[in-house]
């Protein structure tokens, strides 16, 4: 036996039971209905519980109201005649059984004395049979039920839970509300009236005029019409609605019936009645204590003939307790001049206050400052009945809170108090739109809630002052700035970017380059301002009298150029061309020749001079590609004929641009730089002090070689190594020489596989300083080793020699390399010494090149 709950089961299918295709493919039913066959039983016009029994019993989430289990379609049930909702047949029974022989609907406490059976929901049947193409407990025939509410029809729908639907039968012919026209409603409509739209044409309350509203229920409305009419009294024309009557505020003083006295009535309609001063309504003196016939001998006759006073004391009771004194008279009774003894409003003091004054509430003049209820404001009030008492009903604050509750949107209405004010509670009762206008939300909505938030998610698309609209997603705020793309001008005006639409200004980052009043460029990036706000210290740059390089002090506008010598540093040449040395341009220092210029003098003339030597891997690329090679030649000896400063190549591919840099650098002594990015990667060239055209140029070496004349070459000494070995699969040969582009000429590269290569140095101070740069650079690059090449080692195979498992060692610094124990210490204190010659010599070359490129600018 299953232990689970039924709720809990594996829900089966009765037996039999078959999805009509048809209408599953046409099913366009709400979501929640799980069962495609709940279509042929739903009806449109049903009443809600009508669809939503017939739902959840189909779909098994019907539950039980006293065991709260889901009702199945086996089990028995029983139906309540008030409510329709059914219930477990055993649960009932045992419902029955704890109540007695009168027992209640657990869902509408509908009183039953009957005992509970299983019937189909119609009553027709007991017991019902399931079948699989009708509802579950249903018996499947017409329901036949009344439907209530005076309808005479029977229910047509097939046997359902529920209420049945309302009748749509059609009802006796009735009238429109203004019974102009006739219709025939449905039985379920014939309680509501209809209107005909048409006017309505019955008379208004004023009998002169006519509706002029559509058909509508009820009485019409009065009469709005205004007109001009006179007042009862006659005094006053005033305009009033039609059928009201004109009253005025005079008096309205009409001749009496007596024809002597005037009616002291406000404007009225009656009559204004019998003269009050008639001999037959008068019959005691004005007191009151005398009859007039033991005061006059003769009766009064007329209104008009005076009332006698019996001339005793008045003694009406006055206003303030007191008896009037006065002797009796006509008319209203004089003033009380008696005093009384009065506490005040506070009750301390004591007053005495005449009769008369009693009108005015008595107080005295001290200042009450107790705070009120709230603790913030305090009572100021002459005479309070609360004085110091803060408790006092007096004190209690009346002032309006006013502070801003949690919503941001209303104020507190409340009394002032002490604490937080409430949460707002008001409450939306109408349909509440997002900004755009796109989404909504409908009431009820609580106001300082989450049910305020619409979270619409379409673009506000509001038109900006721009004219663009907007492209944020919906907001309450003021929109954001623009970011439509237009093209406006730099605070320089030199380019127009593409910026957004709400960015006034933007730099292009170049220098300004205006002209300033010292006759120099602005050297700051773009800006919109006076660029004499951004000065610097420009270098005045203007040519000497005695020489032609400019003057390197800071610029002295309107102040003339300091008379100090000049101190760049030329190269002073003997008459001859063959030797030079640096000097200070102002010492005016000269170079005579001496032997060792007549020894080269005399080697040109015999042709035993040193003569140029290639390297192979040079000659063998010349020898198939001859006719780059004598542009390029032809292109170098054009820039030291014409001494260009710096001239940049075509772009080329990585062999020719190699050939280039090997060419300049150490044959034709001149400085190189690749630049850009491929495919239009290129070679610049600078020209320097000991730029030279070699002899001979390596299209005529290579036709000495060819013709077997020549036969040595050019060798280099590999003295050092660097080893990078954690590179990435995209880092090529031209990214290595950018890193290494300080010592282009000095190294060249060797790859070992896709992520390792070597840089083969020809100075051991070369590499050791390139390692020490590479260390300092973030990124892949960093990861190096060095090692050293002994000079017995062979220099030609280094792809086969690193690859050996005799390696050479690694050198942490160059200092250590004086006590490496295998290395010749003779060759090696040349080499060191040969080193610093040269860094001495190109310290002294890179400040001339430096002086004159500032002179060039």
């Amino acid at each position: 036996m299953d232990s689970k709950p039924y709720r809990f089961r594996k829900k089966k299918k009765p037996p039999g039971f078959k999805l009509p295709k048809a209408e599953i493919q046409k099913h366009e039913g709400p979501r929640n209905a799980k069962n495609p066959t709940l279509v042929r039983w739903q009806k449109p016009e049903g009443s809600e519980q009508y669809s939503e029994l017939l739902t959840k019993l189909v779909g098994r989430e019907l539950e039980c109201m006293v065991c709260m289990y889901q009702i199945g379609w086996r089990g028995k049930i029983w139906n309540c005649e008030q409510c329709r909702i059914p219930e477990h047949l055993t649960c009932i029974k045992k419902w029955k059984e704890s109540s007695g022989n009168k027992w209640n609907c657990p869902a509408c406490n509908f009183e039953y004395t009957i005992e509970p059976k299983y019937t189909c929901f119609c009553g027709k049947t007991e017991e019902p049979i399931l079948h699989p193409m009708y509802p579950p407990h249903s018996c499947g025939e017409v329901c036949g039920r009344l439907k209530g509410n005076d309808c005479p029809h029977l229910c047509s729908q097939q046997c359902h839970p529920g209420a049945c639907p309302p009748c749509i039968s059609m009802a006796k012919t009735q009238t429109c509300y203004c019974g102009k026209k006739k219709y025939q409603p449905m039985c379920k409509d014939k309680h509501f009236g209809h209107s005909c739209e048409e006017i309505c044409g019955k008379k208004l309350n004023c009998d002169n005029h006519y509706c002029q509203d559509k058909c509508h229920e009820g009485t019409c409305q009065k009469c709005m019409i205004l007109i001009t009419q006179d007042c009862y009294c006659g005094k006053e024309s005033i305009n009033v609605d039609c059928g009201m009557f004109a009253i005025c505020q005079n008096i309205c003083n009409k001749m009496l019936s007596c024809g002597k006295h005037f009616c002291d009535k406000n404007c009225h309609g009656d009559s204004c009645g019998v003269c009050k001063f008639t001999p037959n309504l008068i019959s005691y003196c004005p007191c009151g204590k005398n009859l007039l016939d033991m005061i006059l001998l003769n009766p009064r006759i007329s209104c008009c003939d005076p009332i006698p006073s019996c001339y005793g004391v008045c003694d009406k009771s006055l206003s303030c307790g007191h008896k009037c004194k006065a002797v009796c008279h006509n008319g209203p009774c004089p003033s009380c001049k008696a005093t009384q003894i009065i506490t005040c409003r506070c009750t301390r003091t004591i007053q005495n206050v005449k009769c008369q004054d009693l009108t005015k509430q008595v107080l005295c003049n001290k200042l009450c400052i107790t705070k009120k209820s709230c603790k913030k404001h305090k009572c100021n009030q002459l005479c309070c009945s609360g004085l110091d008492d803060p408790y006092s009903d007096e004190h209690r604050c009346l002032e309006t809170c006013g502070k801003i509750l949690n919503c941001s949107i209303h104020t507190c209405l409340g009394h002032c108090h002490i604490g937080n004010c409430e949460p707002c509670k008001v409450i939306t009762r109408v349909r509440i739109f997002c900004s755009c206008g796109k989404s909504y939300k409908d009431p009820p909505i609580k106001c300082g809630t989450k049910d305020m938030e619409i979270g619409c998610k379409f673009i506000c698309d509001k038109t900006l002052p721009c004219g663009h609209n907007c492209l944020s997603t919906c907001h309450s705020e003021e929109c954001p700035s623009c970011s439509q793309l237009t093209k406006k001008p730099c605070k320089c005006g030199k380019m127009f970017l593409p910026i957004g639409c709400g960015i006034f200004t933007v730099s292009c980052g170049k220098i300004c380059g205006k002209v300033l009043r010292c006759e120099h460029n602005c050297v700051e990036k773009c800006h919109n301002e006076e660029c004499e706000k951004y000065i610097k210290p420009h270098l005045c740059k203007k040519k000497r009298d005695k020489c032609s390089h400019t003057c390197l002090a800071n610029c002295h506008y309107s102040n003339p150029c300091p008379q100090e010598p000049c101190q760049v540093h030329v190269s002073v040449f003997c008459p001859c061309g063959s030797q030079s040395v640096i000097a200070v341009c102002g010492e005016r220092k000269t170079l005579e020749c001496d032997d060792v210029c007549l020894m080269i003098k005399r080697d040109k003339a015999l042709g035993t001079g040193e003569k140029e030597l290639y390297s192979e891997e040079l000659v063998e690329f010349a020898k198939g590609n001859m006719e780059f090679i004598s542009k390029v030649e032809a292109k170098l000896r054009a820039i030291i004929d014409k001494k260009d400063k710096m001239t940049f190549l075509p772009p080329m591919k990585e062999k020719q641009r190699w050939l280039c840099h090997e060419l300049a650098t150490y044959h034709y002594k001149l400085d190189t730089q690749t630049l850009d990015k491929e495919p239009y990667r290129s070679v610049y060239i600078y020209l320097t002090d000991s730029a030279r055209i070699p002899h001979p140029v390596l299209s005529e070496f290579v036709s000495l070689v060819n013709q077997g004349i020549e036969t040595e070459f050019e060798k280099k000494e590999i003295m050092a190594s660097l080893l990078f070995y954690q590179l990435s699969s995209s880092v090529t040969t031209d990214d290595l020489n950018d890193v290494l582009q300080k010592f282009l000429g000095d190294f060249y590269v060797k790859w070992e596989n896709d992520h390792s290569a070597y840089a083969h140095f020809f100075s051991i101070h070369k590499c050791s300083e390139a390692k020490k740069i590479l260390e300092r650079t973030p990124g892949q690059y960093s990861v190096v080793k060095m090692t050293m090449n002994t000079p017995d080692e062979d220099t030609t195979g280094f792809k086969k020699r690193f690859r050996n498992t005799k390696k050479a060692k690694e050198v942490l610094s160059f200092d250590d390399e004086k006590e490496e124990k295998n290395i010749f210490e003779i060759k090696t204190r040349e080499k060191l010494e040969f080193v610093k010659k040269v860094e001495k010599i190109a310290e002294e070359k890179k400040g001339s090149i430096f002086q004159e490129l500032n002179e060039e600018d």
